[in-house]
């Protein structure tokens, strides 16, 4: 008998449970039972993420390439605000550049009598010219000046944001103006970055 309660007082309540394979899965696990701690390293590669799960808060600063862009003979536009002729507003949740883009249909200057004349379109962010968004027109006294089409596109220099972010598609005239405008323009931007 002491041999018994020895064998029972030694192997106390202590049993082995198989499982059978494949059996345990999302229905028999507490929610947060697996942590980054427990997944082994490289487990999760990318054909095991699905597609568009992913937001750009999920990754650290710097692990997403940054977007940037160059254009080259564009005028600049006049630093001071004309004639809105657009205008949009983005809300943005955090800073970053913008991505400007606008169009010109059929862009058209007249002059007086009186001397030579001009005018510059470009692209505001919150009412600061994004470099090389503009396009200038200029002719000579009783002369014209026009083009079919003209796209406008560039990049903030500087980041803005977060909160309300407003974008203008303008146009500044020089005096001796007779008559200008466009017979259409389209205005878009969308955030890059962080």
């Amino acid at each position: 008998m002491a041999t018994i309660a020895v064998f029972i007082a030694l192997g106390g309540g202590a049993y082995a449970v198989t499982l059978p394979k494949h059996s345990v899965g999302t229905k028999q696990l507490k929610s947060r039972a697996v942590t980054a701690a427990k997944v082994r390293k490289s487990a999760i590669s990318s054909p095991k993420v699905r597609d568009f799960s992913l937001l750009a808060r999920d990754f650290k600063k710097g692990q997403l390439p940054a977007l940037t862009g160059a254009q080259a003979d564009d005028s600049d536009p006049i630093a001071s605000l004309g004639t809105v002729i657009r205008q949009t507003t983005l809300m943005m949740r955090s800073r970053g550049k913008l991505y400007v883009l606008a169009t010109l249909g059929d862009p058209f200057l007249n002059c007086t009598a009186q001397g030579p004349c001009s005018t510059v379109w470009g692209i505001y962010v919150n009412d600061q010219p994004v470099n090389d968004t503009g396009l200038r027109l200029q002719a000579n006294p009783n002369q014209a000046d026009g083009r079919n089409f003209y796209l406008l596109y560039g990049m903030t220099s500087t980041e803005v944001g977060p909160g309300s972010v407003t974008v203008k598609l303008a146009r500044t005239n020089s005096s001796n103006v007779l008559d200008v405008g466009e017979l259409g323009a389209q205005l878009g931007t969308f955030a890059v970055g962080s």
